[in-house]
């Protein structure tokens, strides 16, 4: 049967040409697509999502998505005292490698959130709320009932001295990074904090 699926364009969808709407015979069309292999991803409300390659090219066939039945992503965000965290905004991040799926919820007031339209494999999510540590690249899949912790963040106290002691520090800058690996980091800048 043909679903009104959304194909999206590209592992990191950009822009709203990088996004298909399929009509209600279930065909879709990127006008502006260059040749080469293109990564879709299909997605449709009750049916698991799908990620294929595509080669694009001149005069192609048309292309033919097949959405399998779906499965459901489910869990509880709690906090440190095992109560409930009303809210909490849940978000898919990754899958497959991908960022383009499109997913996004809150929890309830008992802390629970559910996806009914995932994939069976893992997924990766984000899941904030405002006083909380923020949680990223969380992995999830079907099949399992989360119970996820989230913290009150962290409170980190220090003194800036100088190294000359003809020299005062009035006032200094602080940035927060991310450690990926040996010598490698990625620095926040727009969340430097100035003291």
């Amino acid at each position: 049967a043909p679903l009104q699926a959304t194909v999206i364009k590209g592992p990191f969808p950009t822009a709203n040409s990088d996004i298909a709407q399929c009509d209600a015979n279930g065909n879709f069309k990127f006008s502006k697509a260059e040749e080469g292999i293109v990564i879709l991803t299909a997605q449709c409300e009750h049916a698991a999502p799908a990620v294929i390659p595509v080669e694009v090219k001149p005069l192609m066939d048309h292309i033919l998505i097949t959405l399998q039945p779906s499965a459901s992503i489910m869990g509880q965000i709690i906090d440190i005292n095992g109560a409930p965290v009303e809210n909490a905004l849940v978000t898919v991040t990754s899958w497959q490698g991908v960022q383009s799926l499109n997913f996004s919820t809150k929890t309830d007031s008992q802390g629970y959130f559910r996806w009914d339209s995932a994939p069976h494999d893992e997924v990766l999510f984000n899941i904030a709320k405002k006083g909380l540590m923020s949680i990223h690249n969380y992995p999830m899949q079907a099949g399992i009932q989360y119970r996820v912790l989230m913290t009150a963040p962290f409170k980190i106290k220090g003194k800036i001295i100088s190294g000359s002691p003809t020299e005062r520090i009035v006032n200094f800058i602080a940035t927060t990074g991310y450690y990926f690996e040996k010598e490698k980091f990625v620095w926040d800048d727009a969340n430097s904090v100035v003291f």
